[in-house]
């Protein structure tokens, strides 16, 4: 069932972050990427990358080891078999594809001369993207819509039959400020580092900008050394190495840590079965105040290590509550009362 509902959220997440307002020009079929853009124009002709072509960096912030020009050159060397020079200058007659931000000279001039502009109610995140039969251009509003703007066209790469691509203008930016997924960890699965990062990746690679592990006792502590042993934990250089190679595309990475069931891997060490509803429990006792002794320590410890301003607090499938030291509050107050309080 949590595959399923795993499943599920990428559907929304994918579905629900771009809303359609406008497709005109020789054809209404959406340009085949996801999320669907906010707006498309289909133009006439089409533009062929090949070996001559080149990728003109055109702003001075924008520098050959950004994630979104390694993404590009691979998309590049991957599906069509090309390598394809960098340089600093726009071009006059050569073909070429150019990555540049809305707010520098050239950038500004370009989106001037065309007579188009961002859109007031755009987030920071908002791309646009045009292919000419002459040039395919690139315009972020940050370096988070460069990356989106440089994602569509990769998308397009890949959706193309060969190295053709049709002329089109995208104008996108997302509906939601979060996009993304839960990944349940905790159940013996854990995942290596380097599968992470491959959740990253796809993650950015459809414009989902949030990652969120769930954690039961897998986390590093070091007032609990005892808590997730043997079981696969991650360790603090983990978490920032994780950190660190998420914010390079762009995903924010929110843990999700469980405060009241699920919590029978740590209930079950003796040290710590005076903090279950019951001998036994899977839920944290609702009733022991050194219950939130331990989750206050728990959550100053791992929020020093990361670096999101939130953090989901997992309450789910809390079924002993009541059951045991709760069940005189939970008969006088409720359930939903009992666990409000918590």
């Amino acid at each position: 069932m949590r595959h399923i509902h795993f499943f599920w959220l990428i559907f929304l997440a994918l579905a629900l972050s771009s809303s359609v307002q406008a497709k005109t020009g020789s054809s209404a079929k959406d340009p085949g990427v996801l999320p669907v853009p906010q707006e498309w124009h289909y133009q006439t002709g089409s533009f062929s990358i090949d070996s001559k072509t080149v990728l003109i960096l055109g702003s001075k912030t924008i520098h050959s080891t950004d994630t979104a020009v390694d993404l590009l050159k691979h998309a590049l060397q991957s599906e069509l078999k090309i390598s394809i020079p960098i340089r600093q200058t726009l071009p006059t007659e050569q073909k070429a594809i150019v990555l540049m931000k809305a707010d520098s000279p050239n950038g500004r001039d370009w989106l001037k001369h065309h007579k188009l502009s961002f859109r007031p109610g755009m987030t920071p995140e908002g791309y646009l993207l045009q292919i000419d039969p002459q040039q395919i251009t690139v315009i972020g509003k940050t370096d988070q819509g460069l990356f989106y703007g440089v994602t569509t066209l990769v998308q397009l790469i890949r959706g193309s039959n060969n190295d053709i691509l049709q002329a089109i203008q995208i104008l996108d930016w997302p509906t939601l400020k979060f996009r993304g997924i839960s990944d349940d960890m905790a159940r013996g699965q854990v995942p290596t580092l380097t599968e992470m990062k491959k959740i990253i990746r796809f993650c950015a690679s459809y414009k989902m900008n949030t990652y969120m592990p769930y954690m039961e006792d897998l986390f590093p502590s070091k007032k609990y050394p005892s808590i997730g042993k043997n079981r696969g934990r991650l360790t603090p250089r983990e978490v920032r190495e994780l950190q660190d190679y998420a914010q390079k595309y762009f995903v924010r990475v929110i843990p999700i840590f469980e405060l009241l069931g699920h919590c029978e891997n740590i209930l079950i060490q003796p040290k710590f079965e005076h903090l279950a509803e019951f001998p036994g429990a899977a839920s944290l006792s609702t009733t022991n105040p050194e219950t939130y002794t331990f989750l206050g320590n728990i959550i100053r410890e791992q929020t020093s290590l990361w670096k999101s301003p939130y953090f989901h607090a997992g309450l789910d499938e809390s079924w002993d509550v009541g059951k045991g030291n709760s069940k005189p509050f939970v008969e006088r107050y409720n359930t939903a009362v009992v666990h409000a309080d918590h």
